[in-house]
């Protein structure tokens, strides 16, 4: 059996599932705060649980999130951005820059290329691309991941204390975006993750072993996941995309309340589960 994805400290999970709009939807349970913005949203193409994201256009945490994510790093002195990618090959020469993950805390930006897959044969796989920081002293450790292994690290002397003093974001692009490129790149992003600690070796490794989340929340076993995403009406779908189950419906209609972050049962209430034979 595949072993199960690292849930302790996740402040955001994204499937890019939702097919149309230009914000993302946090399924991590953690609040609406952590909803994904979509920079130039014209210029990204929404395919089957996929985003396609194109010239001067990105994806970033909204300034709502900035505090839970300081908050985060003043807690455990780390953060981790995860995302599942595939680049196109045909656009790229052997060893450029694909996408570039960046970290904003105040007027300090930092962040990482991602150089992989390296070498033109493999482009247009999807690949596991982890990114994490962490805090050594005043030092600033930046460390790069792929498909589990780790690529290449970095260390910047007086930096960590920006993230604690400061709101942090997150801003995924086209490398040629950050880069003043001439050609802009593209991308397709499947998942993403943002953990509010730096992962260790081996909990990247045990994600990447874990496969691709799926929607559903990840199994492909999965019967039935629902994400009261709704926000309105007495249906909730089944959100598992090969689930059999069916949706739930609301008995008491008068005794349920919609809130910001799902649904408020109360008293005489119930959630029935409808037969799809």
């Amino acid at each position: 059996a595949l072993p199960s994805r690292v849930t302790r400290d996740l402040l955001g999970f994204y499937l890019f599932d939702g097919g149309r709009g230009s914000a993302v939807r946090n399924a991590a349970g953690t609040g609406r705060d952590m909803d994904l913005g979509i920079g130039q949203p014209g210029q990204v193409q929404w395919l089957k649980h996929v985003l396609r994201v194109k010239g001067a256009a990105d994806i970033r945490t909204p300034d709502a999130a900035g505090a839970a994510m300081r908050d985060a790093w003043i807690k455990n002195r780390g953060l981790t951005v995860e995302t599942w990618l595939r680049v196109p090959g045909e656009a790229y020469p052997p060893g450029a820059n694909y996408v570039h993950t960046q970290v904003r805390a105040g007027d300090l930006n930092m962040g990482m290329g991602i150089n992989h897959p390296p070498a033109a044969g493999d482009l247009g796989r999807l690949c596991q691309s982890v990114f994490t920081m962490s805090a050594d002293g005043d030092s600033l450790v930046r460390t790069f991941y792929t498909d589990g292994r780790f690529d290449v690290t970095q260390t910047d002397k007086g930096y960590a204390p920006y993230l604690a003093s400061n709101r942090v974001g997150v801003t995924i692009g086209p490398a040629a975006l950050f880069q003043n490129q001439r050609r802009w790149k593209e991308f397709d992003i499947h998942a993403m993750a943002i953990y509010g600690r730096a992962l260790t070796p081996e909990e990247i490794s045990r994600n990447s072993e874990a496969g691709l989340p799926q929607p559903g929340g990840g199994a492909e076993e999965s019967l039935g996941l629902y994400l009261f995403r709704e926000g309105r009406g007495v249906t909730i779908g089944n959100d598992a995309s090969a689930g059999p189950l069916g949706s739930l419906v609301v008995s008491r209609p008068d005794r349920v309340q919609w809130t910001g972050r799902g649904l408020l049962v109360n008293a005489g209430a119930r959630l029935v589960l409808i037969d799809t034979g």
